[in-house]
């Protein structure tokens, strides 16, 4: 799920939807009420709609849907429209990428669909994080699909694997090409493979894109940052001022801001264009959040550029995420995003203090947030721990205290081991 491309499926499936609110509309809507939800929800608009493999008529049918039924939307359309005849009357439409409860993802028609208004779907929201946090207590973790859990049987093809990683070897990391060579590689000799191949392949090309990203930021930055307010406000540049930007640009690069300049950064967008749909599920949910959060634009020079509830959703995603998915490839690098993020709401940062510099009382935004995790998830061990933690800061009148304190070192603790 890409947040560029994702900008401009909003915008045009605003523009095509039959009836009900576009997600644009929501998206909109959804943001003045400070929720920006990243997850959105389709609902089923005829009896028997058909979930197809492949975004066409002639695609193997998955599942057949009555009226009224939601879906997940995947952040997936299609650009080329469908003709059909239906009930008499002619349609001319795209196609949505949908997920079903019980982990079927396939196309469904736009026509016969809709997407829920923002009050439907912060609704459809809450029940559905709500069954995933009691499904990540559950030792038995989240559920798959048939087709996932037979793929995640099969080992990786190290060999191939390590064909790949010499492959990448053997390329300039001082020369951005070689990312979209790496690229052109995997497509070649990876996809087609099992899941678990193709996530140990994308480890080893993300291990060789760091080093050129490393290699390519040590250029000198000064004739970019003319470039500050832009990236400021659409969190990326068209990266067309010169023909080393566009370079950049082909192979997986664009601009972000870090201590108040224009650096380079990743360009998560592109890569997961790339890698996303080869990868496992439990792949994909580590990109679908990671993607949230970068380029870093959540926090610079000290100062927490979202609200300390959104990022409570964060800190309940990787809590989620690391409790399910213990064998991961890259579950240390979820709990040190997790324990970050816990640090940053319990213990503010140098821009953004959780107490009030002159009462030493908690700011509001943060006992909102404290709130949104100990009143949303009370069942959860997370959602306990919050609550526990606001009953002592309570009892100092919302104070700093050597109490609150130490107990916020225990549930940084209790989290991020």
């Amino acid at each position: 799920m890409y947040k560029c491309l994702m900008i401009i499926i909003l915008a045009s499936l605003s523009l095509i939807s039959c009836s009900g609110e576009g997600p644009l509309q929501i998206e909109e809507e959804i943001r003045e009420e400070s929720q920006n939800l990243p997850r959105l929800f389709i609902r089923t608009k005829i009896n028997l709609l058909r979930i197809r493999e492949t975004p066409d008529l002639e695609g193997s049918v998955l599942k057949i849907m009555s009226e009224g039924l939601i879906t997940e939307y995947m952040h997936d359309s299609t650009r080329f429209t469908t003709k059909t005849n239906y009930k008499g009357k002619e349609y001319n439409s795209n196609w949505y990428k949908v997920q079903t409860q019980d982990d079927i993802e396939g196309w469904i028609y736009s026509a016969f669909a809709e997407f829920l208004n923002s009050e439907e779907n912060q609704k459809e929201l809450n029940i559905r994080e709500a069954e995933e946090l009691k499904e990540a207590s559950s030792k038995k973790g989240p559920r798959l699909n048939k087709k996932q859990k037979k793929e995640l049987s099969k080992p990786v093809n190290e060999k191939l694997v390590n064909l790949y990683k010499s492959y990448l070897s053997s390329l300039s990391k001082n020369d951005p090409e070689s990312v979209s060579k790496g690229i052109s590689k995997f497509k070649v000799m990876i996809v087609g493979s099992n899941v678990r191949t193709c996530d140990a392949a994308y480890v080893e090309f993300d291990k060789f894109y760091q080093k050129v990203l490393l290699f390519a930021a040590r250029r000198n930055m000064d004739n970019y940052q003319h470039l500050y307010t832009e990236v400021e406000r659409y969190q990326r540049s068209s990266m067309l001022t010169d023909d080393y930007t566009r370079l950049l640009a082909r192979n997986g690069f664009n601009f972000s801001i870090s201590e108040g300049r224009v650096v380079l950064a990743e360009d998560v967008d592109f890569l997961y264009r790339t890698f996303y749909r080869e990868c496992s599920v439990t792949m994909r949910s580590w990109m679908n959040q990671y993607q949230n959060e970068e380029p870093n634009f959540w926090i610079d020079k000290g100062t927490l550029l979202i609200s300390p509830k959104k990022l409570s959703r964060w800190i309940l995603t990787w809590n989620y995420f690391t409790k399910v998915n213990p064998g991961f490839v890259w579950h240390d690098r979820a709990k040190k995003r997790l324990n970050r993020q816990l640090n940053i709401l319990l213990q503010g940062s140098s821009g953004s203090p959780v107490f009030e510099e002159k009462s030493y009382r908690l700011n509001e935004s943060y006992l909102n947030a404290y709130k949104h995790i100990a009143e949303k998830y009370p069942n959860s061990k997370i959602g306990k721990s919050f609550k526990e933690y606001l009953s002592i800061l309570e009892a100092d009148d919302l104070k700093s205290s050597r109490d609150a304190t130490e107990f916020q070192s225990r549930i940084i603790k209790r989290f991020s081991l």
